[in-house]
C-alpha cells in the first residue's frame, strides 16, 4: 500500500494480569516477536506503551488490581502510580527485550509515545514529564505525544523536550504549530491518529459507523492524503488501518452524558476489515499514496483468503448459569469485582434481608 510503520499500542493488562506476574512469554503477548517480524517484512514500527492506551480498551489498559493499591490514583503523580508505572516499562523493555528492538540498535522502533492524548484528561506537567522520565531511563529513541488538534489538548498533552504530534482530520495539522510555543516540543508534523472512521458503540441511539458505501467519508480520506504528504510534508499514521477484535470483556467505553460501550468489533470500513482481508477503500488509498512513493515499486497484495464454510449446527444447552460458578466468598458488605480478584465477566451476588427486629448482621455472598 506504500506505507512503512505499524504503530502499536501495548496492553499492560494482558502482559500483567496479576501484580507481578508478567506474561510476555505467551503467545500473544510476545510483543517482540511481532516487531521482529514487521521488521522482517521491511516496516519500522512506533511504540505506544502508555500507560494509558486509550479508551476503546477496558480501563485504558491499566491492570485491574492497581485499582486494590491502597491510595492509587491512576494518572497522576500518584507514589503508588508511578511505583507501578516505572517497573511496568522497566518490564516492557527488559522482559520483553523491547529495549534491544530500537533502531539505535539495529531494531525498527523508531520513536516511543508519552501517555495517550492526555491533554483530554487534564494538564499536570508534572506526572507526564515524570512518564518521559522513565521512557527516557530505558529507551534512547525519540519520544513523541499525541493529541487533539485544539489549543486544550494540546497544551494539556504537550511535554516539554518531546515531539508534539496531533491526531483528527486534516484541520488537526495546523493547530499544532498555532498552539504548541514551547520549541523543544516543535519539529516534523506527524498525525498520529487519522481516523478512518469511527468506532461503534452499543446502543440504539448509536449509529453504525463505516466506510462502506459512504461516498462522502471516502471522498474526504482521499483528499486528506496528498493534504498531509503534499501540503505539509507531514507523516501520517491511519487509525485504524486494520479493523481488529477486541475479544472477551476488553473493550472500553466513553463518557458523553452517559456511558457508550464500545462493541467488541473494531472495524468500522478499515482499509483491511476485520478478518485481514483487503477491502475497496484499500485499493483506492493506495493509488492515492503511490504518487508520493518517488517511483518506488511496492508489491501488489495478496489475493483474499477464501471464507471458510461452516455448515448449519443445533446450539443445545450445556449447563446451567448458575451452575457454572467459581469461588465463594463471604463478606459483610458488597465486594467490587476487582476485590475478588477478577479482572472480567460476571459476578452473582447473594444477599439475605434481615427485618428491622433482628439484630443478626445479614450475610452477603458472592460468587464469580
Amino acid at each position: 500500500m506504500g506505507l512503512n510503520t505499524i504503530f502499536s499500542y501495548i496492553f499492560w493488562n494482558n502482559l500483567e494480569p496479576t501484580q507481578g506476574l508478567w506474561l510476555s512469554d505467551d503467545p500473544q503477548n510476545d510483543v517482540a516477536e511481532y516487531f521482529r517480524i514487521a521488521q522482517e517484512e521491511g516496516l519500522n514500527v512506533v511504540l505506544r506503551p502508555g500507560p494509558y492506551i486509550c479508551g476503546e480498551h477496558d480501563w485504558g489498559g491499566f491492570p485491574a488490581w492497581l485499582s486494590e493499591i491502597p491510595g492509587m490514583v491512576v494518572r497522576t503523580n500518584n507514589t503508588q502510580f508511578m511505583e507501578e508505572t516505572k517497573k511496568y516499562i522497566v518490564n516492557l523493555a527488559e522482559k520483553s527485550g523491547l529495549a534491544d528492538l530500537q533502531a539505535s540498535r539495529g531494531g525498527p522502533i523508531l520513536m516511543v509515545q508519552v501517555e495517550n492524548e492526555y491533554g483530554s484528561f487534564g494538564e499536570n506537567h508534572n506526572y507526564t514529564a515524570s512518564v518521559r522520565d522513565i521512557l527516557l531511563e530505558n529507551f534512547e529513541v525519540p519520544l513523541y505525544t499525541n493529541d487533539g488538534g485544539d489549543s486544550w489538548p494540546l497544551e494539556g498533552g504537550y511535554v516539554p523536550g518531546v515531539l508534539a504530534a496531533v491526531d483528527g482530520g486534516s484541520w488537526a495539522l495546523p493547530a499544532r504549530d498555532l498552539y504548541i510555543k514551547d520549541p523543544t516540543s516543535l519539529g516534523p508534523l506527524l498525525n498520529g491518529e487519522y481516523y478512518t472512521w469511527s468506532p461503534d458503540q452499543w446502543g440504539s441511539y448509536n449509529p453504525h459507523n463505516t466506510t462502506v458505501g459512504n461516498e462522502a467519508a471516502v471522498a474526504g480520506i482521499l483528499s486528506d492524503i496528498p493534504y498531509h504528504l503534499h501540503n505539509y510534508s507531514a507523516s501520517i499514521s491511519f487509525y485504524m488501518f486494520h479493523g481488529g477484535t477486541n475479544f472477551g470483556f476488553e473493550n472500553g467505553a466513553l463518557w458523553q452524558n452517559r456511558t457508550t460501550v464500545f462493541t467488541n468489533s473494531y472495524d468500522y470500513g478499515s482499509p483491511l476489515d476485520e478478518t485481514g482481508r483487503t477491502t475497496d477503500l484499500y485499493f483506492k488509498m493506495r493509488d492515492a499514496i503511490i504518487p508520493f512513493l518517488d517511483g518506488e515499486a511496492i508489491p501488489e497484495p495478496p489475493e483474499n483468503l477464501p471464507r471458510a464454510s461452516i455448515p448449519e449446527f443445533s446450539l443445545c444447552p450445556a449447563s446451567s448459569l448458575f451452575e457454572a460458578r467459581g469461588k465463594k466468598t463471604t463478606a459483610s458488605s458488597p465486594l467490587t469485582m476487582e476485590a475478588l480478584g477478577q479482572a472480567y465477566g460476571f459476578t452473582l451476588t447473594i444477599c439475605k434481608i434481615l427485618g428491622k427486629a433482628s439484630r443478626e448482621k445479614s450475610p452477603l455472598t458472592g460468587m464469580c
